[in-house]
């Protein structure tokens, strides 16, 4: 997976309005309702996650 720290910038950048490539605010309606610790628990659990455990 990507790194814990990238995730959370990511879904930070959602809920603050800085990534701008989400046309139907879809990510950035799921971001904005998520609490900080929500925000750093996820990131950290897909963080963790291996290749194998990811299913399509």
């Amino acid at each position: 997976g990507q790194p814990a720290a990238y995730l959370k910038a990511q879904l930070d950048g959602w809920r603050n309005g800085s990534r701008k490539n989400d046309p139907n605010q879809l990510m950035a309606g799921v971001a904005k309702a998520m609490t900080d610790a929500e925000v750093t628990a996820l990131s950290e659990y897909f963080a963790q996650l291996t290749r194998s455990e990811v299913k399509p």
